[in-house]
């Protein structure tokens, strides 16, 4: 049986760590490294794919580490052509850019070019790395998670919303916060 992968606008639905995850990282690692070539710093498998231990979006979240977002703006053209395409602007996009790629309507993978070691790089590897080493609060966040998506199978910012405290208190320790 084939691994899900992909998920409708606004959806939200858990499914079981699924190990094809890492692969699908790891392959679009590598077509990303050859396409953003040097703007690429590092390229990292964040979000709840990339915990095993937890229950996630079947969506892999991918983040690049440019040195200035205004230099791969270049790039866009040539993501374009690999199937992204941008779902989210943000009122500053020296900040953060985001893509998507998916097949028939359905969301696979979101891309976010940050800022190499900038706040959203380092909040985004502090939060996975600390879900990684510490099980029980990994599994305080499944449980979370999985009350809200019952709760707003439909409804996906209010889903992300009610993550936001738990998320916040995570991030409060890191060395990284302002």
């Amino acid at each position: 049986m084939k691994t899900p992968l992909g998920l409708q606008r606004g959806e939200v639905r858990l499914v079981k760590h699924q190990a094809i995850w890492k692969k699908v990282f790891s392959d679009e690692q590598k077509i990303l490294q050859r396409a953003l070539e040097e703007q690429a710093i590092s390229i990292q498998h964040v979000g709840s794919t990339a915990i095993s231990t937890i229950s996630a979006k079947p969506v892999v979240d991918i983040i690049v580490g440019i040195s200035r977002l205004k230099n791969v703006q270049s790039k866009i053209p040539a993501l374009k052509k690999l199937g992204y395409s941008h779902i989210k602007r943000f009122p500053n996009p020296r900040l953060q850019i985001v893509l998507a790629k998916g097949k028939k309507q359905q969301t696979e993978i979101y891309l976010h070019l940050v800022r190499y070691e900038g706040a959203i790089w380092n909040n985004y590897i502090f939060f996975r790395d600390y879900l990684l080493e510490h099980t029980d609060v990994a599994l305080a966040y499944n449980k979370l998670k999985l009350q809200l998506a019952q709760k707003y199978s439909s409804e996906r910012m209010k889903y992300t919303e009610s993550k936001a405290i738990f998320v916040h208190n995570i991030l409060a320790k890191s060395k990284y916060r302002n």
